[in-house]
């Protein structure tokens, strides 16, 4: 069984050698190309001043928020942050942070558990973002009262294309599942597929979905759409190892 990663490369190297450790076949084809976003000297000087105060919680909503931070501002990993799901979280406790307040995976639980803290409200808040995110979750934060503020430390750079050896292996019928991680790389994907003219071959494979927000994007004629009930990459990845070790039991019964 034949599983394409959609992940950025910072993210899709675990991924791909937990699949292939169970006798899974992967490709990998990134949705995002991700690059850091240098920070301004002003902007440095103002979190570090905040933090100094005791005042600054950092709000991250991916990893590669906590990666950015990190590669710039390595001190800062003292100061309480909030992340929107387990995997930002499991990196940002490998990056040495202490303080970490996690969420459901989704942007209303990070909300709800930065509204669950009513501390916050004598607290500047600072969202690590893309460059083409900058503003949204900061202007929820501002209407309800938070001091918050946006700090571009990457940036998202979307593929435009399929590589051919991709293009290639789905034309054959040679992949059998995709993991699609966000609702932005989901609508991407079957754009590709549509500008290869390889969406009719949606019919062979299964759309994995790290969320059923993920899911509700797709407008494929998929073989199969499966969604996590919760957004966490650990089921899944589970479902998928489940589905593959399955398949194989099935080619070996046939054989």
């Amino acid at each position: 069984m034949t599983i394409l990663v959609t992940r950025p490369a910072q993210d899709a190297a675990g991924v791909i050698a937990r699949l292939q450790s169970v006798g899974l076949s992967v490709l990998h084809a990134p949705m995002m190309q991700i690059t850091s976003v240098a920070i301004p000297r002003s902007e440095q000087d103002g979190m570090r001043a905040v933090q100094e105060a005791g005042t600054a919680y950092l709000v991250f909503t991916s990893a590669n928020g906590v990666r950015a931070l990190v590669q710039q501002m390595p001190d800062l990993i003292v100061a309480p942050c909030f992340c929107v799901g387990q995997q930002t979280a499991q990196c940002a406790r490998e990056a040495g942070f202490h303080i970490i307040h996690t969420a459901w995976g989704d942007v209303a639980s990070l909300l709800a558990s930065i509204e669950a803290m009513p501390l916050l409200a004598h607290a500047q808040l600072f969202h690590l973002c893309a460059r083409d995110h900058r503003g949204a979750l900061v202007t929820t934060l501002i209407r309800k009262h938070y001091n918050a503020r946006a700090i571009c430390a990457y940036n998202a750079e979307r593929a435009t294309v399929l590589l051919p050896e991709i293009a290639g292996a789905i034309g054959t019928g040679q992949v059998q599942g995709v993991l699609l991680y966000s609702p932005r790389t989901a609508r991407l994907f079957e754009q590709l597929l549509r500008e290869a003219a390889l969406q009719e071959h949606c019919v062979r494979m299964t759309a994995y979905g790290l969320s059923r927000a993920v899911v509700r994007e797709l407008t494929a004629n998929w073989a199969r759409v499966w969604s996590s009930l919760q957004p966490d990459p650990a089921l899944l990845e589970a479902q998928v190892i489940e589905d593959g070790n399955k398949r194989i039991k099935h080619d070996r019964k046939d054989a």
